[in-house]
């Protein structure tokens, strides 16, 4: 049998995620990323407070956009406090491909703009 947490467990870890991304009382970042974070091909700013925990799930509020990234293949994210801190990371893939983030492309241009409609982050079971 696996381990499972309740849905109080899980609605605190989304909470500490959340505190952990705006500890330092600014807006954090997305930072998209090529293979093994060689490269950070865009960096989205998240709003202040990044989201809302609802139902053990953190729902971010509005991420900018990044009008003018590098170029590179995104593989890979990290969400981070606004002085660089990491709080986590997950993986990129296109549309279907099973990634915690799917783009329609994730081949970028330099100088294109990337944003993100929506992103949730769900507490692990």
């Amino acid at each position: 049998m696996a381990i499972t947490h309740t849905a109080a467990q899980r609605n605190a870890q989304a909470l500490a995620i959340l505190a952990a991304i705006d500890v330092d009382g600014a807006a954090g970042n997305m930072v998209l990323q090529t293979a093994g974070g060689a490269i950070d091909v865009a960096t989205c700013v998240l709003s202040f407070p990044a989201g809302v925990v609802t139902a053990e799930d953190l729902v971010f509020s509005a991420i900018a956009q990044d009008p003018s990234a590098l170029a590179g293949t995104i593989t890979e994210f990290k969400v981070e406090t606004n002085l660089g801190v990491e709080v986590f990371r997950g993986s990129v893939t296109t549309v279907a491909g099973g990634g915690d983030i799917e783009f329609i492309n994730p081949v970028i241009a330099l100088g294109e703009p990337v944003d993100m409609d929506t992103f949730t982050y769900t507490a692990s079971l």
